[in-house]
């Protein structure tokens, strides 16, 4: 009888269906590890499929959510009170009222993001405003704070007229108001009618260094016929000048080396070239016609 055809014995038949469950149970095992396996990775590629488009849409995004935040934000911010700009400092002013400064700039009250983008509009609208001001630099210094700094023109001297004293800015400008008496170190123009003629000497004037103006006490009209245009200079160390409109700016810049070698109160003519001789001579000389 062959083998095949052999009867099973209870225990190799149970050996045999054992063994066959077992087989059938890695199979279904097997099968099952595989189904999970290929669920997850349909799942995890979905997942990943899903990210790609939302980081897609987050870079596109952005920049308008972003943009419409801050919109939000400056657009609350501007409706607050704390947006307004309610204190105007200024300082660097000594002649021109702090109050007429303010009132010109037009800050109080403006919204601070407004006045930020305007400083140098501000700026302009309060040195057009007064002559004496030279320049203002205008700075947001708070979030409802405006700095307001001021640069004068320096007085330079006085023009006498009809009793009272005008100030002569540096800038060439005579101020309509009068004072009674003009400060020390500040020379006094005097007997100039014409507005031409003044306005040339100061022209000059203005060439003059700070030591040799300050050594100035007055200048005065003094016409002959042979020069209309002659001025009659008064110094503080007591020598007097006489010289021409046109030319008594630079010629002025000589005055400390002649001075350097005078021994008496001398009068310097520099109508012509330059020359001096002393004051108790004056008298002999005939101004009018003086040459080297």
């Amino acid at each position: 009888m062959a083998k095949d055809d052999q009867q099973l014995t209870p225990w190799q038949a149970a050996h045999q269906a054992s063994q066959e469950t077992s087989s059938n149970g890695k199979w279904r095992r097997r099968n099952s590890q595989f189904k999970k396996q290929n669920r997850k990775s349909r799942k995890s590629t979905k997942i990943h499929f899903l990210s790609a488009i939302q980081r897609q849409n987050l870079k596109v995004g952005w920049p308008f959510v972003v943009f419409l935040l801050l919109l939000i934000g400056v657009l609350t911010y501007l409706v607050l009170p704390i947006s307004s700009i309610n204190d105007v400092i200024v300082h660097g002013n000594r002649y021109t009222s702090s109050t007429n400064i303010r009132k010109k700039s037009q800050a109080l009250g403006q919204k601070s993001l407004v006045v930020f983008g305007q400083t140098k509009q501000i700026a302009t609208r309060i040195t057009k405003s007064d002559s004496r001001i030279q320049s203002v630099v205008a700075k947001v210094t708070g979030p409802q704070q405006v700095t307001l700094t001021v640069k004068e023109y320096p007085v330079i001297g006085y023009l006498y007229a009809d009793g009272g004293y005008q100030q002569i800015l540096q800038s060439g400008t005579i101020l309509n108001s009068k004072v009674l008496n003009p400060k020390d170190g500040y020379p006094v123009l005097k007997k100039f009618k014409k507005a031409d003629v003044l306005r040339r000497v100061i022209k000059q004037y203005r060439k003059i260094g700070p030591t040799i103006r300050a050594n100035i006490n007055s200048i005065s009209s003094s016409p002959t016929t042979t020069n209309p245009d002659r001025i009659y200079i008064q110094m503080s160390d007591g020598n007097q000048v006489y010289a021409t409109i046109d030319t008594f700016g630079t010629k002025m810049a000589y005055y400390p080396s002649i001075t350097s070698k005078l021994k008496n109160k001398s009068v310097i003519d520099m109508e012509v070239g330059a020359y001096s001789y002393p004051i108790s001579q004056k008298g002999r000389q005939n101004n009018g016609k003086a040459s080297k």
